[in-house]
């Protein structure tokens, strides 16, 4: 019988050694190695301010504590290809087998940047925790190349243009989106609702910045069996997503995630989260790195990321 994984089977990675070179290779292949298994990791020391990743969690928290109809007033359209906007609860379904799925969020690109006069501040800190992420999302794709062994080891930073030039940003999909999740008491609780349905992630990789309550669920190597991720303080979780595996032919794992309510002590609590999704040029065609014996046909970024989106809203 397989050993069941536990709570504390998320690797933690620290990053620190990236800013040596001679160290940078063994950094690397760690990652790779990882993303091989679990396909998620937490990373320490990541030069990404706390300080600035709390104040985000403040004014998002401002932010969703606004009445309804203030917030409406942001609504991201359905079906619109506006990735800027408020999402209201069970705006999108993750998961279609689920009867709801109960969360607010705010997104939004750099080329679409709305004016938000309250909280005061609001979409100025997001950007500057939008750019931090993307300086590091460029570092650790760096990582992956060197990892894998390419060639080229500047092959996927290369691949990434507009997350290193936010101003190009157009079909790409990279998105920022900070999460509130409502708390819930007991008697509200049915079998049908959640606070994230069961999904992987669109594009190539997704920083995640959460707060101490939990609830993250991530799948094992046991299909259907799904385990917590406690939270790492000052720490970014960072996961691959269906592009980047489609890449490597599955050598790197896109893992399944979702967020329940099954945990008292937590779905009691409002629960905040930030992550950051990071996707290819939309003009890059995502090929099977080997050239060999490519388990998927090439496909387009943009017409990947537009169908996914297509799908969850």
């Amino acid at each position: 019988m397989a050993n069941l994984p536990s709570e504390n089977t998320i690797p933690i990675i620290d990053f620190s050694p990236y800013q040596s070179e001679d160290k940078r290779v063994a950094l690397s292949e760690t990652i790779c190695n990882t993303l091989r298994t679990t396909g998620f990791f937490h990373l320490v020391n990541h030069g990404v301010s706390h300080d600035l990743v709390e104040e985000v969690f403040q004014k998002s928290r401002d932010f969703f504590n606004m009445p309804l109809e203030y917030k409406m007033g942001y609504l991201r359209p359905q079906g619109s290809v506006s990735l800027t906007g408020y999402n209201k609860i069970d705006q999108e379904r993750l998961d279609p087998a689920v009867k709801m799925e109960v969360r607010e969020a705010f997104d939004f690109i750099p080329t679409q940047v709305p004016h938000i006069e309250r909280p005061p501040g609001f979409i100025d800190t997001l950007v500057k925790l939008d750019l931090a992420s993307r300086e590091l999302a460029l570092k650790v794709l760096h990582c992956f190349a060197i990892g894998l062994g390419l060639p080229d080891e500047h092959y996927f930073t290369k691949a990434h243009q507009a997350v290193a030039h936010p101003e190009l940003e157009s079909d790409s999909g990279n998105l920022f989106r900070t999460l509130y999740y409502p708390p819930f008491t007991p008697s509200q609780i049915d079998a049908g609702i959640v606070r994230c349905g069961t999904h992987s992630d669109y594009g190539s990789i997704t920083l995640l910045f959460q707060d101490d309550v939990g609830g993250l669920e991530v799948e094992s190597s046991v299909k259907g069996v799904f385990v917590p991720v406690t939270p790492v303080p000052k720490a970014v979780l960072i996961n691959i997503g269906d592009l980047m595996a489609r890449w490597t032919d599955d050598e790197f794992r896109s893992t399944r995630h979702r967020v329940l309510l099954n945990d008292p002590q937590r779905f009691t609590k409002a629960r905040q989260s930030i992550p950051i999704f990071i996707n290819p040029d939309g003009h890059t065609v995502i090929a099977s790195l080997n050239g060999k014996s490519p388990k998927y046909p090439p496909i387009l970024t943009r017409d990947y990321i537009m169908q996914r989106y297509a799908e969850t809203y």
